[in-house]
């Protein structure tokens, strides 16, 4: 990394050290136990809605995690987070920059919050652009899969990820204050990863909130070598040598640090709070260009190849209120506001290759409606600025100005078994570029509606469909240049028009007992649907990917269930499982769409008592022979991970002490679903050590 990492780590080392001396001091004063039961099945509810809505109340799959569960999967990616759920899969384009991928759509199709406002960075614009939010402070994980475009915008067509951080505190601690403080060393990299956060009432309506998070890890390592084997014999044929980078992957080390404050007015009838955040991540991307000798001019030889590296930072601003009070037909409102200013140069060496630059801000309103014989619901506002630039040498996308405002409506009703619910968006795009002259305004309405019916013994149907229209980005439309980092020369169409989907899901779940779980099934087509088509030409040196509208159609099923097969106190052993399955194919040509996530099974167990924890899931991931143009297939592989906590206080207390195992196969794992896929494997072997206290 170009800088002092040495009193960086120093600075931060002693910030993790101070944070868990607090923490264990507190400790001390508060309560371990807990009077809920260790093993209690809690009713979990859908933040994401602007009603109140119980998880098993909604038609579409949701996934939420919370918890140990995300203590567990957790790591520092958000794709790589979720990869594990059903119908996720991740972009992967390096251990550093991995976005999550929903029933095999991803990039602007799937909005990335927090807390219901867009993470506001660069990261739908390139899959070597890094998500500008830490996992490691999420409280709380909804995944919305399927559309949730009347919530968030034609943004999210695919569905929709919302990351609760607390870092606006919305209640007063029990007892006037909570925390926690965690630090971890993986084997893999010699990664360290500490994190540690406060919250505390100085007086009984104030709440103030700080947190601190560091991440150090050196480049990864991999079984075997980085080029795959099919790509090795393909260059052969072709007469080009290969170099072979075997054991490590070189520039795929990454530093990042992150920290805010922030402080609420909680009262009787609501809550009123800022947040002031920043946010710092450089990375190595696992790609090379080759640089040009000085000397000799135009016809000079080319020299070494060196290494590109991305520098991100945000600073970031968040409000967050509501408020109980009955008015005209409504008793709740809820208001969200976030504004950021971020930017990040492409490094090439030591040189600065390009600048992107994102300042934006997004509000949102919503009113809850008062229930009326069984008729709930919620009317709501949202807009939202990105004024976004490129500058440099690796410009693809020209500087744009775009504005985006809709109004949207959800209706719920509710008689005896039935559970019916209906919703409309209408939404208007301004695109403005001034370089290129392109001045485009989009309208957009989606529809949806579902049904539920609740049948005996915890089982109940639903079926939902929908109707979505999702604008074209400003990358689609006005890309033109050579992208090293992703080593494409990406070619818009400025004639791009709306896409529009039309699709259900159908969906069989089991609610409660011993054995819970779901299974759906969903279809999708569309029309004028954008992707980048490999034309197989050749410019600078890079191939042509031309953004191209066609007919597609999606469709998939995908299912987890969870099996409570012992419980007694605090010992008890659960057996979980899931698989998903998609099918992308661009129906006017008759061919797969590209980067399609393969078929994947898991099967798992974690045994509970009340000082140690054990879990352990193997998941097997199928060949995905069915890929786009120019791309080549992967091969299937089983990853296993195995692990276990130590609670020295039991279950509900302060000390968790914990090892966790990937990969421990040490297979070549090759996602179909990245850019790197034939020349970047997933880590090898590693082996996580950690330590949590809680207060």
């Amino acid at each position: 990394m170009a800088r002092d990492k040495e009193s960086l780590k120093m600075k931060y080392y002693s910030s993790a050290a101070s944070i868990l001396a607090i923490t264990i001091a507190n400790t001390a004063i508060v309560n371990a136990q807990s009077s809920t039961d260790h093993n209690e099945l809690e009713e979990i509810i859908v933040s994401s809605r602007p009603i109140k809505t119980n998880s098993t109340d909604i038609a579409q799959g949701i996934s939420i995690l919370t918890g140990e569960e995300l203590d567990r999967l957790g790591s520092t990616t958000l794709g790589d987070t979720l990869d594990s759920l059903p119908g996720i899969s991740q972009t992967a384009f390096g251990p550093s920059a991995s976005r999550p991928i929903i029933r095999g759509l991803s990039g602007d199709r799937i909005r990335i919050l927090i807390a219901g406002i867009g993470t506001i960075d660069a990261s739908t614009t390139s899959v070597d652009h890094a998500l500008a939010i830490d996992p490691e402070t999420a409280e709380k994980i909804e995944v919305l899969r399927g559309p949730a475009t009347l919530l968030f915008g034609n943004n999210a067509a695919g569905g929709a990820i919302n990351v609760f951080d607390g870092r606006i505190p919305t209640q007063i601690p029990e007892g006037g204050v909570e925390g926690q403080a965690k630090a971890e060393y993986d084997t893999n990299g010699d990664e360290f990863n500490t994190t540690g956060s406060i919250t505390f009432a100085p007086t009984d309506n104030l709440a103030i909130h700080a947190d601190i998070s560091y991440l150090d890890r050196g480049d990864i390592d991999i079984p075997g070598f980085a080029t795959s084997d099919e790509l090795r014999a393909q260059l052969e044929a072709e007469g080009e040598e290969v170099e072979e980078e075997e054991g490590t992957v070189a520039s795929t080390a990454q530093e990042r640090t992150a920290g805010s404050f922030g402080a609420s007015y909680i009262g009787e009838t609501g809550f009123f709070g800022f947040n002031v955040s920043y946010f710092e991540n450089e990375y190595g991307l696992p790609v090379t260009e080759e640089e040009e000798e000085e000397e000799g001019g135009e016809g000079g030889e080319e020299g070494e190849e060196e290494g590109i590296a991305i520098d991100q930072e945000q600073y970031r601003f968040d409000l967050l209120g509501e408020v109980e009070s009955d008015f005209f037909i409504f008793s709740k409102t809820k208001f969200r506001f976030g504004y950021a200013d971020y930017e990040h140069v492409e490094l090439e060496g030591d040189e600065v290759g390009t600048l992107f630059s994102n300042e934006g801000w997004e509000g949102r309103v919503e009113f809850e409606q008062k229930e009326t014989n069984g008729l709930r619901g919620a009317w709501g506002f949202q807009i939202r600025d990105r004024d976004f630039s490129a500058i440099g040498a690796e410009a693809f996308v020209p500087p744009s100005d775009q504005v985006q405002w809709g109004l949207f409506g959800l209706q719920q009703y509710e008689d005896g078994p039935w559970l019916l619910e209906a919703g409309a968006r209408f939404e208007r795009q301004s695109v403005e570029v001034d370089t290129t002259g392109f001045d485009e305004n989009y309208t957009g309405v989606s529809f949806s509606g579902s049904a539920i019916y609740k049948l005996e013994d915890d089982w109940q149907v639903s079926v939902a469909g929908f109707r979505t229209e999702r604008a074209p980005t400003v990358e689609e439309t006005q890309s033109n240049g050579p992208h090293l980092a992703t080593g494409v020369f990406e070619i818009g169409d400025p004639n791009l028009e709306e896409e529009t989907a039309l699709g259900f899901e159908v969906s069989l779940q089991k609610t409660d007992g011993p054995i819970t779980g779901a299974v759906n099934f969903f279809y999708t087509d569309y029309d004028d649907f954008i992707f980048e088509n490999f034309t197989g030409e050749i410019e600078d040196g890079l191939p042509v990917g031309v953004f191209t509208a066609t007919d597609a159609r999606f469709w998939g099923v995908e299912g987890d269930f969870n099996w409570h097969a012992y419980e007694n106190g605090d010992d008890s052993f659960h057996i979980n499982g899931g698989f998903d399955f998609v099918r992308a194919t661009d129906t006017d040509n008759d061919n797969p769409l590209p980067r399609i996530p393969a078929f994947a099974a898991r099967i798992g167990g974690i045994y509970q008592s009340t000082n140690w924890d054990f879990h352990t899931t193997v998941e097997w991931t199928d060949s995905q022979n069915r890929v786009g143009a120019f791309q080549l297939p992967t091969d299937s592989y089983f990853d296993l991970t195995a692990g276990a906590t130590y609670h020295p206080m039991g279950p509900e207390g302060p000390i968790h002490l914990y090892v966790e195992g990937k990969n421990l196969f040490d297979e070549e794992i090759r996602f179909a679903t990245s850019f790197l896929a034939q020349t970047v494997p997933a880590p090898g072997a590693r082996v996580r050590f950690g330590a949590k206290v809680t207060f």
